[in-house]
C-alpha cells in the first residue's frame, strides 16, 4: 500500500512530504494507522545530524497513538480495530531481560530496531523506485501508517482521545515512570526537578502523584513558573539569582530536626553532565538518590568525587521511565483518564503532517518549550472524500473553474479527481486538471449502468486507484441517472454530497467545507457517525446519509479471485496474466484503465498484495496471505 509521510532525507535538512511504499505486516506484526504523534526533542537531536546512532532515510517519530488496521500471522495480544499507543521500548516478557523483573530494557529487538530495520533485518517502507526508507526507533509515527512488532504495541481503552494519549508514547511516562518505577518515591519526600520542560513537568506531577511534600523544580527561566505550579512544583530556584545551587538546596531542605539538608530524590531533566553532578550532590548524604533522564551529548561524561558515593548517594540512570510499555502504559492512560494526571496543558500546538517542519521551527525557537510544553501533530485526512464529475453534462465554462477550487482545497483526498464521460470532454479536461496539478481518472460510462454490480465495481475500482476507501463522494452533476449511483453508495455505507443543477465553484466549496470541518475535529475515530448535511440537489437525495460501517473494499477479493482463475496453487502471477484474468471477470477492467504499466502501481497500494521482481527482471503479484 501507500502512505503520506514525513522522510528525513537527510540530517540537517528539512522533512520531505511524500507518498511511500508500506509493506503489510509479516508475522509477529501489526500494521496501525496513527491518528496523532507529537514532535520529541529526541526526533530533533536525530534530525539535526548530532545523534550518532541517526541513520537516513529515515521515517522518524516515536510518540505516537493509533488504530491496528491488520495483523500478521501468530499475532494474539491485539487484533484489528484495536487502539494502541507504539512502543520505542518494547516488551516481549520472554527475554532475560524481561524475565528479570528487575529491567524495562526488552533486548528481543533491540538490535535490528538500532539498525532502523524490523527484526527480520528489513524495512517496510521503501520510495515508489523501491530504494528502501528505514524505521526509526521502531516506531515512525511521522507516516499516516506504520508496521511494528506485536511486543511495540500496548492496547490501550478506545475511549481516550489520540491527540492526547500519544504523548503517553514517550514524555508523560518517561517523566512520571522515573518517580514511580526508577525512584520508587515515597509519601512525604522532599525532591528537586532540574529543567522544567516537558519531561520535568512529568516529573513533577509524578511527585505529586507519589505524593512528596517538596517539590523544589530549578530552571533558568522563570516564565515556568505558573505552569510547573499547576502541575505540583512547591518552590522555585533560579541559578543565575544563587551563588551555589548545591548549598542553596540543601539549605532550603533543612529541618529543625534534620539539619544535613539535602533532598531524598533529585532528578535531572536536562542534558548537562555539569547539572547531573549538581543534581547529585545537593541529595541527602546516606541516602540521596539522582535519577539522569537527560540525554547527554555523544561522548560527554559525568564525574562527581568518589566520597559523594561513599557516603551513600546514588546515581541512577532511567530509559522509558522504567515503564514495561505493555502492562505500564495502558495504566497511565487509565491516570489520564481519571484524571490523576494532566496532560492537555502540556500540548501548546496542533499541525497537521504538511505542517511538521513548521514544528521544529517552533521547537527550535523555542515558541513552547520556554513553557515546557509538547508540541501535537495530529493527523488531517483521517477520512477520504472523491469528487465525481459527470463532465458531459457540466459545462465547459465550468470545467476549469470547478479544477481550480478542488486545486485550492488542497485536502489530500481532494487532488484526486474522477470523470465519468463518453469521449468529448477527456481530452479537455484532462488538460485542465494536468496544468492544475490534480490527478484525474477516467470511468467508463457503466457509472451510470443498469445494474448494482456494475455501479459497485465502479466504486471499487475508484478506491483501488486511490490505494484507499473513500469515505464519501460529490457528484458534480444534473443528469438524473446519477441518483443511482448516488443509492448504491450509500447502500455501500458512504456519504453523498450532491451540487445538483448549480455545478458551480461556489457550490463545491460549501459541499467540500462541510466535510472538511467534520474530519479536522481532532480525535474522531473511523467509522463515527456524525454526519454532515447533504448539499441542494437531486445528487443529494432526501434522505439522510446511512451511517458509516466496516465494508472493505471489494478490490481484494476480486484480485482473489482473479488469482485463482489463473491457477489457485501459484505463488507469483505475472502482472500480464493478472491484467487479462481482471479484463475477463469484468469488462470495466479494461485494458486502458488496468494495463500491465498500470496494474503494478495499483497493486501495491492494496495492502495483503506484494509485487516483486523476478530473476528474469519481470515484475509478478504475490498475495502475503
Amino acid at each position: 500500500m501507500r502512505t503520506r509521510a514525513a522522510v528525513a532525507v537527510q540530517a540537517g535538512k528539512p522533512l520531505e512530504i511524500m507518498e511511500v511504499n508500506l509493506a503489510g505486516p509479516k508475522p509477529g506484526e501489526v500494521l496501525v494507522e496513527i491518528k496523532a504523534t507529537g514532535i520529541c526533542h529526541t526526533d530533533e537531536f536525530t534530525l539535526s545530524g548530532a545523534d550518532p546512532e541517526g541513520l537516513f532515510p529515515a521515517i522518524l517519530g516515536h510518540e505516537g497513538a493509533g488504530v491496528v488496521v491488520e495483523v500478521g500471522a501468530g499475532v494474539t495480544s491485539v487484533k484489528k480495530g484495536d487502539h494502541v499507543i507504539p512502543l520505542y521500548t518494547p516488551e516481549c516478557r520472554t527475554c532475560p531481560s524481561c524475565l528479570s523483573q528487575k529491567t524495562n530494557l526488552c533486548t528481543a529487538i533491540r538490535a535490528t530496531q538500532g539498525k532502523g530495520v524490523m527484526p527480520d533485518g528489513t524495512s517496510r517502507f521503501t520510495t515508489l523506485d523501491g530504494d528502501p526508507i528505514l524505521h526509526y526507533m521502531g516506531c515512525s509515527t511521522f507516516s499516516n501508517y506504520t508496521v511494528l512488532p506485536e511486543i511495540a504495541v500496548a492496547k490501550v481503552r478506545e475511549d481516550a482521545p489520540f491527540d492526547k494519549i500519544c504523548y503517553i508514547g514517550c514524555g508523560v511516562t518517561t517523566g512520571i515512570g522515573a518517580v514511580i518505577n526508577t525512584a520508587k518515591v515515597e509519601i512525604g519526600a522532599k525532591a528537586v526537578v532540574f529543567g522544567l520542560g516537558g519531561i520535568g513537568l512529568n516529573v513533577i506531577q509524578g511527585l505529586r502523584l507519589a505524593g512528596a511534600d517538596m517539590i523544589i523544580g530549578v530552571d533558568l527561566n522563570p516564565a515556568k513558573v505558573p505552569m510547573a505550579e499547576r502541575f505540583g512544583m512547591t518552590h522555585f530556584l533560579n541559578p543565575k539569582e544563587v551563588d551555589n545551587v548545591v548549598a542553596e538546596i540543601v539549605n532550603m531542605t533543612k529541618t529543625p530536626f534534620d539539619q544535613i539538608g539535602g533532598a531524598d530524590y533529585s532528578f535531572d531533566c536536562t542534558g548537562n553532565v555539569k547539572v547531573m553532578r549538581d543534581a547529585l550532590e545537593c541529595t541527602h548524604r546516606g541516602w540521596g538518590q539522582s535519577i539522569i533522564i537527560g540525554v547527554a551529548a555523544a561522548g560527554a561524561e559525568i564525574q562527581t568525587r568518589p566520597f559523594q558515593l561513599v557516603t551513600g548517594r546514588v546515581w541512577k540512570g532511567t530509559a522509558f521511565g522504567g515503564a514495561r510499555g505493555r502492562t505500564d502504559v495502558p495504566k497511565i492512560v487509565d491516570w489520564y483518564m481519571d484524571g490523576k494526571i494532566e496532560i492537555d496543558p502540556m500540548i501548546t500546538h496542533t499541525l497537521k503532517l504538511d505542517e511538521i517542519n513548521r514544528g521544529f521551527d517552533l521547537m527550535h525557537r523555542g515558541e513552547f518549550d520556554p513553557l515546557g510544553r509538547g508540541l501535537l501533530m495530529a493527523r488531517e485526512d483521517t477520512r477520504l472524500l472523491a469528487v465525481l464529475i459527470d463532465a458531459d453534462n457540466v459545462s465547459a465554462a465550468h470545467a476549469e473553474a470547478i479544477l481550480a477550487e478542488i486545486a485550492t482545497l488542497g485536502e489530500p483526498g481532494l487532488r484526486r479527481v474522477y470523470g465519468d464521460w463518453s469521449s468529448a470532454a477527456l481530452s479537455n479536461w484532462k488538460k485542465k486538471a494536468r496544468d492544475l496539478g490534480l490527478v484525474m481518472h477516467q470511468q467508463s460510462a457503466n457509472t451510470r449502468g443498469k445494474n448494482a454490480s456494475d455501479i459497485g465495481l465502479v466504486i471499487d475500482a475508484m478506491d483501488i486507484l486511490h490505494g484507499g476507501r473513500f469515505d464519501a463522494f460529490v457528484l458534480v452533476s444534473s443528469d438524473s441517472d446519477f441518483t443511482r449511483l448516488a443509492s448504491r453508495i450509500r447502500e455501500d455505507g458512504r456519504e453523498v454530497f450532491g451540487i445538483g443543477e448549480a455545478r458551480t465553484p461556489e457550490a463545491l466549496r460549501n459541499v467540500c467545507n462541510r466535510f472538511i470541518r467534520i474530519e479536522n475535529i481532532v480525535g474522531q475515530a473511523p467509522g463515527d457517525t456524525t454526519q454532515a448535511p447533504a448539499a441542494a440537489g437531486p445528487a443529494a437525495g432526501a434522505e439522510p446519509a446511512a451511517p458509516a460501517k466496516e465494508n472493505p473494499t471489494r478490490a481484494v477479493p476480486l484480485v482473489r479471485e482473479a488469482m485463482r482463475r489463473i491457477d489457485p496453487d501459484q505463488n507469483d502471477y505475472s502482472l500480464g496474466q493478472l491484467g487479462q484474468a481482471l479484463v475477463q471477470l469484468h469488462p470495466d477492467f479494461d485494458s486502458r484503465t488496468y494495463g500491465s504499466a498500470k496494474l503494478s502501481d495499483l497493486l501495491r497500494k492494496l495492502a495483503p498484495f506484494e509485487v516483486v521482481k523476478g530473476p528474469n527482471g519481470n515484475l509478478y503479484v504475490r498475495d502475503r496471505a
